[in-house]
């Protein structure tokens, strides 16, 4: 014979913001990501956080927001996905040691919460946006290729080709 005891944990917190949930999921599919607890609402409860992810401390009547997002050494593959950008709270974002390819996307300039971007260790090609060297003179910390003050990535930059010329005198 056993007995079963039940209770019902009230949490008192708020779901994460929609749009916030929106775009985490939309870039957990597009990346495959399939960790163990990206399940049920990114931020609450608390304790069951999803790896990867900080998100704003809140009381029960505002909805939490995530601040950071960490996918470094995540196996991603493919370009650095737009959906970012709807996390209009992120503070950090960390995608470096993947293999990511493409441009760095302007659109991280225009998001204004971020102070850190982490791009290091992929494979990115082309010149760091202009705005988001702009946002660096004001503070963002921007690390790409193991390098914070690169201007290019991957030696994608075309390097000027050094060659002799000879001058002859007649």
């Amino acid at each position: 014979n056993a007995i079963e005891g039940f209770a019902v944990a009230d949490f008192r917190q708020s779901e994460t913001d929609d749009n916030d949930v929106m775009a985490i999921q939309n870039i957990k599919a597009a990346y495959g990501l399939s960790r163990i607890s990206w399940q049920g609402d990114p931020c609450v409860p608390r304790q069951f956080l999803w790896d990867g992810l900080n998100c704003s401390e809140t009381d029960a009547s505002i909805q939490p927001r995530i601040t950071a997002l960490n996918l470094s050494s995540s196996g991603l593959t493919g370009t650095i996905l737009s959906d970012i950008h709807l996390l209009i709270h992120l503070e950090k974002l960390d995608l470096s040691n993947n293999k990511l390819v493409g441009d760095v996307p302007e659109f991280l300039a225009h998001m204004q919460s971020l102070v850190l971007i982490n791009l290091s260790k992929n494979d990115l090609n082309g010149s760091v946006p202009q705005a988001l060297r702009d946002r660096e003179k004001k503070g963002l910390k921007l690390i790409v290729d193991g390098d914070d003050n690169s201007q290019c990535l991957s030696g994608s930059c075309d390097q000027k080709k050094k060659f002799p010329v000879m001058i002859v005198a007649l």
